[in-house]
């Protein structure tokens, strides 16, 4: 057996008059040379970007920077869910595909008669398991204290560390560790200071080929998407003025999909 392995990192350091931004990641993968496994681990930091000119999508999460020289903007508006997610966190990725061992040319089953291995023998399984932590999270107060036009949300000011010891869906934030800047004022609160719940999904499928004439086969295949029906929710409100600021009224992805496709390759 071998086992080929690949481990590399990345670091980029990025200036500008109106940002300052650096990012470091490293990666780890593996793979058995006698078999389709795949596994992959990454982390990362990323030190604050100091500008009040922060970009957030339609959840709040914090992506960005906005800058205006062209080559910064363009690297730093990644919007990937797995570049987001690897922001001070880390994400990891494991797959396989292999041949259940039932069926008369395998290791169990090979006496068995044609009825027989047409229902249980020829199965085929995969699946892939993702994991990441939360994405960073940017309170934010949409009353505009500095009074100034500001091309993005405004944030305020943080007076501790907004962090829930027991978070739960209707209390994720600490809605008093944040309160309004003074007029005419920006806050000090930072961006993607707390993170959102984690992530995490498993994929699996099933398929068998039932041969027919010569090298005619019937295939006959069922996907599960999200398999465990394990629900994972979306980033809390991180409007400071909103009635349900620090609480989660979301979630990723659907619930469990199971899809059967069925091919004749003739």
């Amino acid at each position: 057996m071998n086992v080929e392995a690949k481990f590399g990192g990345d670091a980029v350091a990025l200036n500008s008059e109106v940002s300052r931004y650096a990012d470091w990641s490293r990666r780890a993968g593996a793979r058995l040379t006698w078999s389709p496994f795949h596994a992959e681990f990454t982390d990362a930091v990323w030190p604050d970007v100091l500008s009040h000119n922060h970009d957030l999508n339609a959840s709040g999460v914090t992506v960005a920077p906005q800058v205006s020289a062209l080559p910064i903007s363009v690297l730093l508006r990644w919007d990937e869910p797995s570049f987001v997610a690897r922001l001070g966190g880390w994400e990891s990725v494991l797959g396989h595909f292999f041949d259940l061992p039932f069926g008369k040319d395998r290791q169990i089953g090979t006496n068995w008669n044609r009825a027989v291995d047409a229902i249980a023998g020829g199965w085929a399984m995969s699946f892939a398991v993702t994991a990441h932590t939360g994405f960073p999270i940017t309170v934010t107060d949409s009353s505009s204290p500095s009074q100034q036009a500001s091309r993005s949300p405004e944030r305020p000011n943080r007076i501790a560390s907004g962090e829930v010891d027991n978070p739960t869906l209707e209390r994720w934030i600490d809605r008093a560790a944040f309160v309004s800047a003074p007029k005419g004022q920006f806050g000090d609160a930072g961006v993607g200071i707390l993170r959102a719940p984690g992530y995490w999904n498993v994929d699996m499928s099933f398929s068998k080929r039932i041969m027919t004439f010569g090298r005619q086969y019937f295939m006959f295949r069922g996907e599960i998407f999200n398999a465990l029906n394990h629900p994972n929710f979306g980033p809390p409100v991180a409007n400071i003025q909103s009635q349900t600021f620090g609480s989660i009224t979301s979630t990723v992805g659907d619930a469990r999909i199971v899809q059967l496709v069925a091919k004749y390759s003739f």
